[in-house]
């Protein structure tokens, strides 16, 4: 995916859908760049996608988590 929405700090990243054993299928980021291929059996974890600052009266650093898939 290109044209990544404002606070990614990449230039792009590899997306993808997910189908668990029980049929639920989900979305999430793939959490490695070489070796991807269709039909290929990934971990599901949760962990943080993104860090964006939030100005108002101070700076916080906000983290937004997500699933992050990953070989096992």
């Amino acid at each position: 995916m290109y044209n990544l929405p404002e606070g990614y700090m990449q230039p792009w990243l590899h997306f993808g859908v997910v189908e668990f054993e029980n049929g639920v299928r989900a979305t999430g980021q793939i959490g490695f760049d070489e070796g991807i291929e269709s039909g290929m059996e990934l971990l599901a974890t949760v962990g943080v996608v993104r860090t964006r600052s939030i100005l108002y009266k101070e700076s916080i650093d906000c983290q937004e988590t997500g699933f992050v898939f990953v070989k096992p």
